[in-house]
């Protein structure tokens, strides 16, 4: 699962670290990948392939065009 969110800071190991225990507590199995708006950018291979294959899930949003991606989603629960 992409999460993306202004407050990760771009460093997957420091972004990781600060929803572990939130992922933890809902279940271990979960791959939460974390990301700060501007990476989330169709010039990365692995947001290309989830965008392409994934589901979106966005509260009160529908999914974007893929060619119209603007990199500033959040989810918002």
């Amino acid at each position: 699962m992409a999460l993306v969110s202004e407050i990760f800071e771009g460093n997957r190991i420091n972004d990781k670290r600060k929803i572990r225990a939130i992922t933890l507590m809902v279940s271990s199995d979960l791959e939460i990948l974390p990301f700060h708006p501007n990476d989330f950018t169709l010039d990365n291979p692995l947001v290309r392939e989830i965008f392409e294959t994934g589901i979106w899930v966005m509260k009160g949003k529908e999914t974007p065009n893929r060619d119209s991606l603007n990199p500033v989603h959040s989810l918002s629960y």
